[in-house]
Order: structure tokens, then C-alpha cells, then sequence
């Protein structure tokens, strides 16, 4: 007899919420010793297990997933002294557990989330007694990429288009290599409808990442 998942769609939904909730300013206030990347890192590695055991049943779900990762994004920003509360309030949107942005360490685990989501891993299926490895990445990927500007642009947002927001240089630098992982399955319509979608900076901003990429991130395995 088949035996149940032990993650149903319902638990699944359920997580991927759980962890934008924390994420965001609805997030519990957690008193305590835990450090904010010893929270984020228990979140993150939730984030991780979801894209890295559950690829398959996420097809469906990507809208969900592309604003889990939008909010957790928003752990490595922190706010100038002189930050309006406008700002912090509808663009910042920290999380009450939050008292300055994530370090580098916790960027480098989001880093491989974000690698995960363009590139989960193959999985291995056995015919005729004989294992095969079958990969759908190119398959993934395409689905990937719709979502993917959503993403970016936000990062745009973040990084580069609020003076009053701050992201440190070596966050953005742990950051870059799952950022090089999306634009590796972006694919043409959706690069231009980053563009499109952007002010003058904020294309500046995303075509600058764009040749990074190019230079440094495209042959890199």
C-alpha cells in the first residue's frame, strides 16, 4: 500500500507562508540570546529543504515562492539614522526580530536558496531495475524565469534606488552568486520586461548586474 506523503500541498503552502510571515513585519517578537542570523539561518534552511526536496510540487506554486523570497530579501537592508518612517514602513518592512541587517554569513545561505530555486537537483528514477538520472532543468528553468523579474526588481529596489536604505557591500557580494544562478535561466522577454519595467537607475542598476554576470558569473559551474 502506497504510504502518504509526509508533506502534503496543504503543509507545503502552509511552510512556504510560515516563512514569509516570519519574514516580514507580521513576524513574531523573539526575545532572547538567538542571534538574527542564527533566526534566519533556522528559516533559510527551511527555505532550502522546501526548494531542494519538494522541486517537483512546486511548479504550480512559484507566485508563492517568488514572495517568500522578495521578503526575505528585505533581512539585509538596514535603514540610514535619518531613514523616514515612510521608508521603514512600506519599504524596508522589517521583521520585529530584526535590530540591523543580516550579515554576509546568513547572504551566503540565501545565496544558495536562490541557486536552488533556478537549479534544483536531478532526481533518479529506476526502469527496468536500472537507475536513470533525469534532469527538467531547462524545463524548470523556463518556468522559473516568468517569475524571476519580480525578483530582480525588487532587488533593484533594495540595493541601489533608496538612499535611505543600506546593503552592505559584502552582503551584496555573498548575494551574487545565486543572483548569477537566475540570470543563468532568464530568458530574453523577461530580461526586457526587467528593463522595461525599471526607471532610468534601476536599469542602470540591472544591466549592471546583467554584465557582471557576463564577465564573471556565465561559465562558472
Amino acid at each position: 500500500m502506497a504510504q502518504p506523503k509526509a508533506v502534503s500541498k496543504w503543509h507545503l503552502d502552509h511552510l512556504i507562508a510560515n516563512v514569509t510571515i516570519a519574514c516580514s513585519p507580521a513576524g513574531p517578537h523573539l526575545i532572547g540570546p538567538t542571534s538574527q542570523d542564527d533566526i534566519f539561518d533556522a528559516l533559510g534552511s527551511v527555505a532550502l529543504a522546501i526548494l531542494q526536496l519538494h522541486h517537483k510540487r512546486l511548479a504550480l506554486k512559484y507566485h508563492l515562492v517568488v514572495r517568500m523570497l522578495q521578503i526575505m530579501l528585505h533581512v539585509f537592508v538596514r535603514t540610514t539614522p535619518t531613514c523616514p518612517g515612510r521608508i521603514r514602513s512600506q519599504i524596508s518592512r522589517p521583521p520585529p526580530w530584526l535590530k540591523t541587517s543580516c550579515s554576509a554569513l546568513s547572504a551566503a545561505l540565501f545565496s544558495r536558496i536562490l541557486a536552488m530555486w533556478a537549479s534544483p537537483p536531478s532526481t533518479t528514477t529506476w526502469a527496468s531495475k536500472r537507475p536513470r538520472l533525469e534532469s527538467n532543468a531547462a524545463k524548470t528553468g523556463k518556468a522559473v524565469s516568468k517569475h524571476i523579474p519580480w525578483f530582480m526588481m525588487e532587488y533593484v529596489a533594495l540595493a541601489a534606488e533608496y538612499p535611505e536604505l543600506v546593503m552592505e557591500e559584502s552582503v551584496q557580494k555573498a548575494l551574487a552568486p545565486g543572483l548569477y544562478s537566475l540570470f543563468s535561466v532568464l530568458g530574453t522577454y523577461e530580461r526586457e520586461m526587467c528593463m522595461g519595467a525599471l526607471d532610468g537607475t534601476g536599469r542602470g542598476i540591472f544591466k549592471g548586474l546583467w554584465e557582471e554576470w557576463n564577465r564573471f558569473g556565465r561559465f562558472v559551474e
